[in-house]
């Protein structure tokens, strides 16, 4: 996490090495905006002890790999938990990964946040969702007040 006043940047990643992008550009656009990164992932409550120690031998090596902390919770519903985090921490921006077919994480994140935007990192490219309500006027950033689907690359 970078030691940063103001709204956070949120990146919410699963226990996957390939997650070091969604990191790397949460730290860009929290540089860029000169604020923090938090950095969550929502593991499921039961998992095989096998299955948990990997995962955890993974989040542990992208802490490592990017120098960020992370914060993990236990919640068979990842998409309430992380929209409670963003909501709780006044978070300005969600950044996760794209997902790979039909998933409804993304849809479910922003409907349950409301006024934060959402972007998706994919392969080489950064998609934003905008949110539901901008926060145009508030004093926010372009990051915060995207008025369309954008694309970026990443």
């Amino acid at each position: 996490m970078l030691n940063k006043s103001g709204r956070p940047i949120l990146a919410c990643i699963t226990a996957q090495s390939a997650c070091q992008k969604i990191i790397r550009t949460g730290l860009d656009m929290a540089r860029h905006l000169d604020t923090a990164l938090q950095v969550v992932t929502v593991q499921p409550k039961k998992m095989e002890a096998e299955q948990r120690a990997e995962a955890m031998k993974c989040l542990y090596q992208l802490s490592k790999d990017t120098g960020c902390e992370i914060t993990i919770y236990y919640s068979d519903k990842p998409a309430a938990r992380l929209a409670q985090h963003a909501l709780e921490n006044d978070v300005m921006h969600i950044i996760t990964g794209a997902a790979d077919g039909v998933n409804d994480f993304v849809s479910q994140v922003s409907i349950l946040t409301g006024s934060i935007p959402v972007s998706m990192v994919g392969d080489g490219i950064v998609c934003t969702m905008p949110a539901a309500m901008t926060l145009a006027g508030a004093g926010g950033s372009d990051y915060s007040r995207t008025s369309r689907v954008s694309r970026t690359t990443a």
